[in-house]
């Protein structure tokens, strides 16, 4: 995802616990899917997502999305069945929980719809997947991110699975993928090798 305060420390600081194995210092690494985002959350009883700041503020309901989408072929398909059976879903957990995860509309669930007729790059096969990937805090005066709680992305779809809603009339709901990194074999010369790149490329355009 975009980073835009990343620094070239930061980059060759990734490379270096990349190939030693320990990228997962802070918390687990996930795998990034190829799929379309959106950010759902649970306010005043009702289940709305999020695209830009205004919608953070006042989520749009499922009608609402459908709306946006309209027109646009698969794309409409994607976002209006993922909020359908997203909605369904949800609902089926107490509202005393789903507070307590969204905070009244102060937080949203980041995910990944995995459509197969929206591919971008990746086809990952016939079936159509929510991925969960965190839950995001936001200062609703402002529609600011305050922080991420990468915990609760697993938590909620475990609650929906525990509810037997995970699988819906097109989507399965699945948690971030964790992946494990090993050391690489050799891997200080190919930290000197890819960090000799980077520092290359910062000469090259005088960064």
């Amino acid at each position: 995802f975009d980073d835009r305060d990343i620094t070239f420390g930061d980059m060759k600081q990734m490379i270096r616990l990349s190939l030693e194995g320990k990228l997962d210092l802070e918390s687990g690494v996930q795998e990034k899917t190829d799929g379309q985002n959106l950010a759902v959350t649970y306010k005043d009883g009702k289940v709305g997502a999020a695209r830009n700041k205004t919608t953070i503020k006042n989520p749009m309901d499922v009608d609402a999305v459908k709306m946006k989408f309209a027109g646009r072929g698969e794309i409409e398909k994607a976002f209006s069945f993922a909020m359908e059976d997203l909605e369904k879903a949800l609902l089926k957990i107490p509202k005393s929980e789903l507070d307590l995860i969204f905070l009244n509309g102060a937080r949203f669930i980041n995910m990944e719809i995995i459509y197969p007729g929206t591919k971008n790059v990746i086809m990952y096969g016939p079936k159509a997947y929510l991925q969960f990937h965190g839950v995001d805090e936001y200062d609703l005066e402002s529609a600011t991110k305050v922080k991420t709680i990468s915990e609760y992305a697993p938590l909620l779809q475990k609650m929906i699975a525990d509810v037997n809603a995970n699988i819906q009339e097109r989507f399965e709901i699945i948690p971030p993928k964790i992946l494990t990194l090993k050391q690489m074999p050799d891997f200080e010369k190919k930290e000197k090798y890819f960090i000799d790149k980077v520092t290359n490329l910062q000469k090259v355009f005088k960064l």
